[in-house]
């Protein structure tokens, strides 16, 4: 998909965006991150043997 299929959005750069991404340590062997701004909410958890990820999950608390 070509981002030339999406028209500019003429109030880019006015007013005001927030988001916080967070990165959280679960245990030796596990890690969380989210990510939150004014449009969405998602997760990711990571599991590691400490050299290889094991396993990952994923999704969306919220999103549009």
């Amino acid at each position: 998909m070509s981002l030339s299929l999406f028209p500019p959005n003429p109030a880019y750069g006015n007013g005001i965006y927030r988001r916080v991404v967070r990165l959280r340590r679960l245990n030796d062997h596990a890690v969380v991150g989210a990510m939150d701004d004014d449009y969405h909410a998602m997760w990711c958890r990571l599991d590691h043997d400490g050299s290889v990820v094991t396993r990952i999950d994923g999704g969306f608390s919220r999103g549009n």
